[in-house]
C-alpha cells in the first residue's frame, strides 16, 4: 500500500510540473519548484518526524508551509532588513529543525 501512495504523489508533482510547462513555460516549472522548496520541503522535513500517514504529511507541510513560514520570515525580516535573506534563512533554520528532530528520534529508538 505504501508503494502506491508513492506512485500517487509523483503522479501528482509530474502532472503538476507538466501543467505548469504547458500554462508557463520553462518559467513555470522553476517557480513551482521554486515554492516547493520554500514552503513544502521544510515543513515536510519536520513533519515527517512523526507518525502519520504519507497523505497526512503532505497535508500538514503544505499548510504549515503556507501559515508558518511566511510568519517566520516576516519577523525575521524585522531583524535582518532583506525579505530574501530572511527567507533563506528561515528556510534553513526549518530544515535543521526537521534533521534535529530526525536525529533526536533516531537516538531515542
Amino acid at each position: 500500500m505504501l508503494k502506491s501512495e508513492y506512485l500517487y504523489a509523483c503522479i501528482s508533482v509530474f502532472a503538476a510540473l507538466m501543467l505548469a510547462f504547458l500554462l508557463f513555460s520553462t518559467t513555470g516549472v522553476l517557480a513551482l519548484a521554486a515554492i516547493a522548496l520554500l514552503f513544502f520541503v521544510p515543513a515536510f522535513a519536520i513533519v515527517s518526524n512523526f507518525e502519520l500517514g504519507l497523505d497526512e504529511k503532505l497535508v500538514f507541510s503544505f499548510f504549515i508551509g503556507i501559515g508558518v513560514f511566511p510568519l517566520l520570515a516576516w519577523y525575521v525580516n524585522k531583524i535582518v532588513p532583506s525579505l530574501r535573506v530572511s527567507a533563506v534563512a528561515v528556510a534553513a533554520l526549518a530544515v535543521a529543525a526537521g534533521f534535529l528532530l530526525w536525529l533526536g528520534r533516531r537516538r531515542t529508538k
